[in-house]
């Protein structure tokens, strides 16, 4: 039989294990925290805030989506919202780890121009995935890793959403589709300036 107090001890590590691992949570999501000398990688900074935002985004989408069908909100929330979970936990690291790759390929060498030509100034671009400290650049960062994300969003999401409302208009479901990205990624990335822009 377990005693009680044995039932207490393992009550109090749980909690303590959940309080640790929300601190580290919210800590994470806080862009002026991860900032260190050794750089960035922007996933670090990105991928909670869309995760602690994907509620709204869902929201914003599934309108959108209904809008362009002509559909009610209710029909396509639940799909939309899949879609998104989806493109989240699967298409925002891919998208990451290509712009990676495109960094460690190229965007370095660009770097190393910036200051001698204008072919430096795409090392903004290409450096986008893991940044220094600077604010600018991670700025930067943030735009242009909305774009990777939300490219890489919307084919995920269209290759759900077709295979799932097929009773639909395809045409119309995949321009909501993208239509609705652009609305939650402009968003998204507006937020993340802002929240970077405050001292």
């Amino acid at each position: 039989m377990i005693s009680p107090a044995s039932v207490k001890q393992s009550r109090r590590r749980c909690a303590r294990r959940w309080v640790t691992s929300s601190v580290f949570a919210i800590a994470a999501t806080i862009p002026s925290v991860a900032f260190a000398n050794v750089g960035i990688p922007m996933l670090i900074v990105l991928w909670p805030l869309q995760w602690l935002s994907l509620v709204l985004v869902v929201f914003i989408e599934s309108l959108v989506v209904g809008w362009t069908t002509g559909v009610p909100l209710a029909r396509v929330l639940k799909q939309v919202g899949l879609a998104n979970v989806i493109s989240t936990l699967i298409g925002v690291p891919i998208a990451w780890i290509v712009m990676f790759a495109v960094q460690l390929v190229t965007g370095i060498t660009l770097w190393k121009l910036r200051g001698d030509s204008e072919l430096g100034r795409l090392g903004y671009v290409l450096n986008a995935a893991w940044v220094g400290d600077n604010r600018t650049e991670v700025r930067a960062a943030v735009v242009v890793l909305s774009i990777a994300f939300c490219i890489a969003s919307v084919l995920i999401e269209r290759w759900w959403l077709c295979r799932n409302l097929t009773a639909l208009d395809i045409r119309a479901l995949r321009r909501g589709v993208l239509l609705g990205n652009i609305a939650s990624y402009v968003m998204l990335a507006a937020m993340t300036v802002g929240l970077l822009s405050i001292n």
